[in-house]
C-alpha cells in the first residue's frame, strides 16, 4: 500500500510544467473538460483490453486507450437515461405502487 502525504506530488521528468503565470495562455479549447486527460485506474475485463489492443495494431489505428475513450464518449453522448431508469429510481412512485398492490391483495 502506498503511503499518502500532504505534500503536493512532484512532476516526473516527462511532465511538462506550465508556470502559473502562463497557464491562461493556453487556448480556451485546451482547457475544456473533453480535452483534459486524467490518469485513472480502472479494472476492465481482459478480453475487452485485448479487443482494443488488437484494433490498435492495425496500421494507422489510434492507441487502444484513445479507442476506449472514444467508445465511452459515444455511449455518453448517445445514450440518455431512459424513462425506465428514471421510473425505477423514483422511490416515491415505487412506494405508491407498492401501497396500491397491498390494497389489491
Amino acid at each position: 500500500m502506498k503511503k499518502t502525504t500532504d505534500r503536493p506530488s512532484q512532476p516526473t521528468a516527462k511532465a511538462r510544467v506550465v508556470p502559473r503565470s502562463r497557464r491562461t495562455e493556453l487556448a480556451r479549447d485546451a482547457r475544456e473538460p473533453h480535452n483534459i486527460k486524467v490518469r485513472t485506474n480502472i479494472h476492465l475485463d481482459l478480453d475487452v483490453i485485448n479487443f482494443f489492443k488488437e484494433r490498435a495494431k492495425v496500421p494507422g489505428a489510434l492507441p487502444y486507450q484513445t479507442q476506449i475513450n472514444a467508445e465511452l464518449r459515444k455511449l455518453m453522448n448517445s445514450s440518455p437515461v431512459s424513462e425506465t431508469d428514471n421510473i425505477l429510481q423514483n422511490e416515491k412512485l415505487i412506494r405508491a405502487i407498492a401501497k396500491k398492490v397491498r390494497e389489491l391483495v
